[in-house]
């Protein structure tokens, strides 16, 4: 028969041929075989807790502890005081270790959505950085053609100035050949110097147009060295700028990796 008081799971064999036609009868005694083993640990474990004040290190983990979970409610039992406590101990450890695992998934949760937040905010930052350096060089180069297109036209005044001083040099020599050439009386070599200073006149008014225009071209040109300056320095300053923020997504990134990686550890 078989006896069950004070979860001692005991029984006793009438007749030894029984077990073997009684598999109800043979599968109690298997039952009652690995409670008593099973017991026996656990009696072993307590006893350790107990002796050493019963720390929270000596207290089942793990696999151990989900066995014993199952084996406490399989069924009742009624144990000795030390392994009830024992027991009771490692389920309610267990059920401790479960609340803070819940807590610091919760806590690791918030802490990825405000890195998240973060990495959102320092990419939009960035691609502003990035539309402003767009919208930069586009102002730079507008800058810069118009300062071409003043380069241009500077040359093209020293280019009339120099045909300017040409044509003044030939009409110069044209006269004095007419001059000496058609031996003309007083009253039309006179006539001839004031044409001829009419036309110095004429020329000396492009040689000061020309003069104007290079003057307004070399102003030119250093302007448009100033704007070269000023671009490369914008374009230094926007760089680096980029830089910091690209570094700073990059460091967000790393920190959302490592968060990642102590979670699945």
């Amino acid at each position: 028969k078989r006896d069950t008081t004070a979860g001692s799971g005991s029984v006793e064999i009438v007749h030894e041929s029984m077990t073997t036609s009684w598999p109800t009868l043979r599968r109690w005694l298997d039952e009652d075989q690995e409670d008593s083993a099973y017991l026996a640990e656990i009696a072993a474990a307590a006893k350790q807790w107990d002796v050493k004040g019963r720390p929270v290190g000596l207290l089942w983990r793990g696999e151990a502890m989900e066995e014993a979970r199952r084996w406490y409610t399989a069924r009742p039992r009624q144990l000795a005081a030390r392994e009830q406590a024992f027991v009771a101990a490692v389920i309610a450890h267990a059920r401790r270790a479960k609340r803070r695992r819940s807590i610091m998934l919760a806590s690791a949760f918030t802490i990825l959505s405000l890195v998240a937040v973060g990495a959102s905010i320092a990419f939009m930052r960035v691609r502003a950085a990035e539309q402003a350096a767009s919208e930069e060089v586009v102002r730079t180069n507008q800058a810069i053609a118009q300062l071409e297109a003043e380069e241009t036209a500077r040359k093209t005044a020293q280019d009339d100035a120099a045909a300017a001083e040409e044509r003044k040099r030939k009409a110069e020599a044209g006269e004095r050949e007419k001059a000496m050439d058609l031996a003309l009386n007083k009253e039309e070599l006179i006539k001839k110097n004031v044409e001829l200073d009419a036309k110095n006149a004429e020329l000396v008014g492009l040689v000061e147009a020309a003069k104007v225009a290079r003057e307004k071209a070399e102003a030119a040109s250093k302007k448009a060295e100033a704007a070269a300056a000023e671009e490369k320095r914008l374009k230094s300053a926007l760089q680096a700028k980029l830089d910091e923020e690209k570094a700073r997504v990059k460091k967000l990134q790393d920190e959302m990796k490592k968060i990642s990686t102590q979670l699945k550890e």
